[in-house]
């Protein structure tokens, strides 16, 4: 128990340390969620953003122990040294639309469910596939060692004349995640697998803090932000990612909303700061998975298409993926995907070159995948209500906001269906965890999206369907 005391003291202080920062840069404001959205997206930037400062060392020795006293010592003079000159000076307001706490059932249920997934999470061992062979591995050989030593590809690993290198099966996959759980285990002592697990249950609170932050930025009321949070939270798929710990998805969902919260703000309030703030964390995407480089060349192409008229940015979202098939048929492209290298689209075939190469044709797994979002309980009813509230609720898809929102799902979708149905990775299809996984990467802009089309007489809409909102 006080290794995971002193474990959640370094996530607290590096929280801390993050939260900080964020009120730095970008102002806080009572109507972009308080204190519950800055806590979320301060604790993925203390993560996700300490393991990519632990990238940039390179082979440097694991500071241990003595790493959660620098870290604790540096939170505590920050604070106050920041607390003394925002008292002196009101430069910056740390914690904004404060109001009196009032248990509800809403929170008393949430904290009944943060309470059994941490029990399950911190009791159960490491998933011996991906959770282990692509994350915590590496993290545990970081620990023995005691030093973040080199992982190599298993040729290079046989031919090394140096022995501190290592290899796992995903030797490619980015460091972030995994050297910051070495970096808390360290910390604590010698390996333990509860302390390696705790990130993820403290993660499911930071989604829901992220999210109650998007609804606000809605002008939703407390009881409708509470509703879709817990939806958000009891989704099947949302919950086995944050009990069974060691996958790296619902981080790659986390950041992605968090990417998108303020990207939302920007189109609402055309304030600079905001759209700084969405760069910020999706810069954050590629050291999380490799997918994320691809999200985040899709968060970028749709903030670019939610700039034009509704109909210019729809006719390009349909336009666009038919034009690019002509160019590929005509000549092979090369793009660049931050975190993957070159990716090279000719026709009928995908390659990185020295890395993988697919086939391209088409798969049909289509009756898996429809089985797997409508019939298996993986998401309950939230691909139900997509089609309904699009088609229900297409008018509003033309304010700047939710324009925004749509083009990223409907971008990310399109990813999902040529990944699904005309390459090798059909077969991710039919081991439906996989399929999921992915799935779950958008699932809570998906959240985002349903909650901004259903509340079509918040306050928010007002500002919506203000024609320089509407049209721009």
């Amino acid at each position: 128990m006080i290794e995971l005391g002193l474990a959640l003291l370094i996530l607290t202080s590096a929280t801390l340390l993050a939260y900080l920062l964020l009120a730095g840069l970008f102002s806080a404001d009572p109507a972009v969620g308080g204190v519950p959205a800055r806590l979320g997206e301060a604790y993925l930037l203390a993560v996700l953003g300490g393991g990519v400062g632990l990238s940039l060392l390179g082979e440097a020795l694991i500071p241990g122990p003595s790493g959660l006293f620098v870290l604790t010592g540096v939170a505590v003079l920050f604070l106050v040294s920041t607390l003394t000159r925002a008292s002196g000076r009101q430069r910056v307001k740390l914690f904004v639309g404060r109001a009196r706490w009032r248990p509800s059932w809403p929170a008393l249920l949430g904290a009944a469910l943060l309470l059994i997934i941490g029990i399950q999470a911190l009791s159960l061992p490491t998933l011996t596939w991906d959770a282990w062979n692509t994350w915590l591995a590496k993290s545990k050989a970081w620990v023995h060692a005691g030093q973040f030593v080199s992982v190599l590809p298993i040729e290079a690993w046989l031919g090394a004349s140096d022995p501190q290198s290592i290899h796992v099966v995903a030797h490619v996959y980015p460091e972030a995640l995994p050297r910051s759980v070495a970096f808390l285990v360290a910390a604590t002592g010698d390996w333990s697998d509860r302390i390696a697990h705790l990130p993820w249950p403290l993660l499911w609170l930071a989604l829901g803090g992220v999210m109650w932050g998007g609804l606000a930025a809605l002008s939703l009321d407390r009881r409708a932000r509470s509703l879709i949070c817990l939806g958000l939270l009891t989704l099947p798929l949302v919950t086995a990612h944050a009990s069974l710990a060691g996958y790296a998805d619902l981080w790659l969902s986390a950041v992605l909303l968090a990417a998108a919260v303020p990207a939302m703000r920007y189109f609402l309030r055309r304030q600079r700061r905001e759209l700084c703030h969405a760069l910020l964390f999706v810069a954050l995407l590629p050291a999380v998975k490799q997918e994320g480089g691809i999200y985040a060349g899709l968060f970028l192409i749709a903030l670019l298409l939610a700039h034009l008229p509704w109909r210019h940015g729809l006719l390009l979202l349909v336009v666009a993926p038919l034009l690019v098939t002509a160019l590929i048929y005509l000549t092979p492209v090369s793009v660049p995907i931050p975190g993957v290298g070159w990716l090279r689209l000719a026709w009928g075939s995908v390659e990185v070159p020295d890395a993988w190469h697919m086939a391209l044709f088409w798969r049909p797994v289509s009756v898996t995948v429809l089985s797997s979002l409508f019939l298996l309980p993986n998401w309950s009813l939230l691909w139900y209500l997509t089609p309904v509230l699009l088609i229900w609720r297409f008018r509003t898809l033309a304010a700047a906001p939710t324009r925004f929102l749509f083009l990223l799902f409907a971008l990310s979708a399109q990813f999902h269906f040529v990944l699904f149905f005309f390459t090798d990775a059909s077969a991710w299809a039919q081991d439906l965890t996989s399929l999921n996984r992915l799935l779950l990467h958008t699932a809570a802009i998906q959240v985002l999206l349903l909650a901004a089309l259903g509340w079509q007489r918040s306050r928010c809409y007002g500002r919506y369907t203000r024609p320089e909102l509407a049209s721009s």
